[in-house]
C-alpha cells in the first residue's frame, strides 16, 4: 500500500496523461488505488469491535489453562487488539444460561473452569473490564437471551436447571432447548437477569446476537403459549392482524423494548446492540409495514420468517442504539454485501440509529484450519450455527483472501447511509491470529491511526440520568399480557418463585404505537376506536407532570408537537371521560444535520 500510494504521488506529480499511465499501470489497478485512496482514509471515529466468543472456548477463556494462564492469554489478546487500533471488545458472557461473571440468577460457566457451577479463580468479566479499560478499549456483554441446552437434557441435575425449576419457560426442538420468547416469564427473567449485570460491572454497552426463536419452528412447539398469552392488543403495537409469526415477532420485540427499557433506568448512557442475520425478509410486505422496500436481488433464510424477529420493530421503537447484522458474505457474491450493507446503513438511518455490520473473519481461514483450541467441536458449532440461516454459496464458504476483509472495511466507510462508521469482526482469534495476520494488515493502513467510538448523540447529548425511567412509569406501561407477571418475583438460581397478580380492569390501559419514534418535531398516535373528550398529560422521565391539556374534538387519532420538549424520553397518558385509558412513551431527538 505505501508503495501504490508513492506512485499514485509520482503520477499525479507527473500530470501524465491517461495513455501514459496506463503504461505505467493497468487499468484496473489505477481504478483500485484511486478508489482505496478515497475511501480507505482512517476516521477520527469509528467503532472498531471484536465478538470474544467464550462458548468451547473459541476465543477466551481456555478452561483447559491455569488461572494464570488464562489471564496472561487475555493481556495478549488485549495487546494485540491495542495495538491495531480495535476500541471496543464484544465479550460473551450468558452463552447458554450460565455466566462468566457474578450472577445472582444462574451458574458460573463451564467454559472457565469445565465445569457448570464451579466458583473460577477469578471473575473473567471484571478481569477483562479491566485490563481493557486499562488499554481505552471499551467492554459491552454479550448475552445469548433464549439458548438454554445444545443437547437436550445435558444440564440435567446440574446448577441452572431451568427445565426443573422453570420448565413452563423451556420448549425443546430438534433435541435443543430454548426459552420461550413468548412467555412473558422470560422477559422478566432476561430483564432481571440484565438489570443485576448492569448494577454489578462497569460495562459499556449490552449486545445481544441472532439466536431467537430456533429455525424449523411447528405450530405444536408454542401452542400453548400462543393460546395463554396472544392477543390482538398486544400484536396491534407493531402489526395488524394476530398470527403465530406476528405474536413470535411481537414477543421479541417487547422483549428487546423492556430490556432497553430496563438498561436505560439503571444507565442511561449505557448502549444497547442487536445483531440479527444478514437477510431481513423476503416477504415484501415485511418491509411494507415499516415503508420501506427490499434490497434487490437477495434472497434466502431471513429474520423474519425463520427466527421470528423484525430489527425493523426495534429500530422504530428506538429500542436500540445500534445493529450489527450479520454480513457474512463477500462482495459481489449471491448475497452481496455492498448491497446489504447499504440497505442495512439506510434502514438504521430512517430510524436515526448506528448501523455497524459484522463482518466475517472466520471466513479467512478454511475449515480445518480454524485458530481454536477445541477445533473439531468448534468448526462443528459455528457450522451447525451458521448453516441454519447464513445461505452460503461455494465461494463463500471460507478461506478468503485477506483483501476481502479490507475491501468490506472500505466499503462500509464508502456506505453514503451510515450515520457513524462502524464495524465488529466475528471472531476475535480469526481476528489476531498471525497465520493470516488481519489485525497486523490493517494496522499497517486501514486502521493506522486510532479512531474515537462514535458518540451517541441521543444518549450523550441528554443530562445525566434525563432518560432514566421510573417505577411509575414502569408500572404504567405493562400491557394486558404482562400483569399476570406484574407481581413475579425471581430469586437466585436455588429457588426461583413466580406468583401471580391480576389489576382491576379500568387500571388495564391500551399501549398505543407512537409514529415515528424517535421524533423529532412531531409525533401522532391512532386510536382502536374513535375518542371524544379525553385529557392528555405528559410526565418526564423523573415523573413530574409537565403539562396536561383537554381536546374534545371526535378523531380515531392525535398528533403532538415536540418543537419545545427538551431531548429524552416521555410517558403520556390519556383518559377518556369514559374512564378508558392509553399510554405510549416517545423519545424527542436530536434533529440530525
Amino acid at each position: 500500500m505505501v508503495l501504490l500510494k508513492k506512485l499514485w504521488k509520482l503520477i499525479k506529480g507527473k500530470n501524465l496523461k491517461v495513455k501514459e499511465m496506463n503504461r505505467l499501470l493497468p487499468l484496473a489497478l489505477i481504478s483500485f488505488l484511486i478508489s482505496s485512496l478515497s475511501f480507505s482514509q482512517n476516521p477520527d471515529h469509528e467503532l472498531r469491535a471484536v465478538w470474544l466468543t467464550s462458548i468451547f472456548n473459541i476465543d477466551w477463556p481456555n478452561n483447559t489453562l491455569s488461572p494464570s494462564a488464562q489471564k496472561e492469554r487475555l493481556q495478549n489478546i488485549l495487546n494485540i487488539l491495542q495495538e491495531s487500533h480495535i476500541n471496543a471488545v464484544l465479550f460473551q458472557v450468558r452463552p447458554s444460561a450460565d455466566a462468566l461473571y457474578q450472577s445472582a440468577y444462574e451458574p458460573w460457566s463451564q467454559w472457565v473452569t469445565g465445569t457448570r457451577g464451579q466458583v473460577p479463580a477469578f471473575d473473567p468479566l471484571a478481569l477483562i473490564i479491566e485490563e481493557a479499560h486499562k488499554r481505552d478499549i471499551e467492554v459491552h456483554a454479550w448475552l445469548n437471551p433464549y439458548r438454554f441446552e445444545m443437547a437436550a437434557g445435558q444440564y440435567s441435575g446440574l446448577p441452572g436447571d431451568y427445565s426443573k425449576t422453570h420448565s413452563e419457560l423451556i420448549f425443546t426442538l430438534n433435541n435443543r432447548t430454548y426459552f420461550d420468547p413468548g412467555n412473558p416469564g422470560t422477559t422478566q427473567l432476561i430483564k432481571n437477569i440484565i438489570k443485576d449485570l448492569v448494577n454489578h460491572y462497569d460495562i459499556d454497552g449490552v449486545v445481544f446476537d441472532d439466536y431467537f426463536y430456533p429455525p424449523g419452528m411447528t405450530l405444536s412447539t408454542d401452542q400453548k403459549t400462543f393460546d395463554t398469552y396472544a392477543s390482538l392488543e398486544f400484536v396491534q403495537q407493531w402489526y395488524p392482524d394476530l398470527t403465530r409469526g406476528n405474536f413470535r415477532r411481537a414477543s421479541v420485540n417487547h422483549m428487546i423494548r423492556e430490556v432497553n427499557n430496563a438498561i436505560k433506568s439503571i444507565k442511561s448512557h449505557l448502549v444497547f446492540g442487536v445483531s440479527p442475520a444478514g437477510i431481513y425478509s423476503i416477504q415484501a410486505s415485511a418491509a411494507v409495514n415499516w415503508g420501506t422496500t427490499l434490497p434487490a436481488g437477495i434472497s434466502g433464510k431471513d429474520n423474519f420468517n425463520v427466527i421470528y424477529c423484525d430489527p425493523l420493530a426495534w429500530l422504530h421503537d428506538g429500542s436500540i442504539d445500534y445493529i450489527s447484522p450479520q454480513l457474512y458474505w463477500i462482495i459481489g457474491g449471491r448475497q452481496d454485501f455492498v448491497t446489504l450493507n447499504q440497505w442495512w446503513g439506510y434502514q438504521a438511518k430512517r430510524y436515526n440509529r448506528h448501523h455497524y455490520p459484522s463482518l466475517a473473519s472466520y471466513k479467512l481461514y478454511s475449515q480445518n484450519n480454524m485458530p481454536f483450541p477445541d477445533l473439531e467441536n468448534s468448526s462443528v458449532f459455528l457450522e451447525s450455527l451458521f448453516a441454519q440461516f447464513h445461505n452460503e454459496e461455494k465461494n463463500d464458504k471460507y478461506n478468503w483472501p485477506v483483501t476481502e476483509i479490507k475491501n468490506q472495511v472500505i466499503a462500509n466507510r464508502n456506505n453514503p447511509h451510515n450515520l457513524a462508521q462502524g464495524l465488529i469482526f466475528f471472531n476475535t482469534n480469526t481476528y489476531i491470529n498471525g497465520i493470516k495476520n488481519l489485525a497486523r494488515h490493517l494496522s499497517n493502513d486501514l486502521f493506522s491511526e486510532k479512531s474515537v467510538i462514535p458518540n451517541i448523540p441521543w444518549l450523550t447529548s441528554l443530562e445525566p440520568g434525563a432518560m432514566q425511567l421510573t417505577e411509575r412509569a414502569d408500572r404504567i406501561q405493562l400491557n394486558e399480557r404482562e400483569q399476570l407477571f406484574a407481581n413475579a418475583e425471581w430469586s437466585p438460581l436455588d429457588g426461583f418463585t413466580t406468583g401471580t397478580g391480576v389489576l382491576a380492569e379500568d387500571d388495564r390501559p391500551h399501549v398505543l404505537r407512537v409514529f415515528p419514534n424517535p421524533a423529532y418535531d412531531m409525533c401522532m398516535v391512532d386510536y382502536p376506536v374513535a375518542l371524544g373528550e379525553r385529557t392528555i398529560q405528559w410526565f418526564s422521565t423523573n415523573d413530574k407532570l409537565l403539562e396536561e391539556e383537554v381536546r374534545k374534538d371526535i378523531t380515531t387519532s392525535d398528533i403532538f408537537d415536540l418543537t419545545n420538549l427538551q431531548p429524552g424520553l416521555y410517558s403520556v397518558q390519556i383518559q377518556t371521560e369514559n374512564h378508558e385509558k392509553f399510554i405510549f412513551r416517545v423519545i424527542k431527538s436530536i434533529k440530525p444535520r
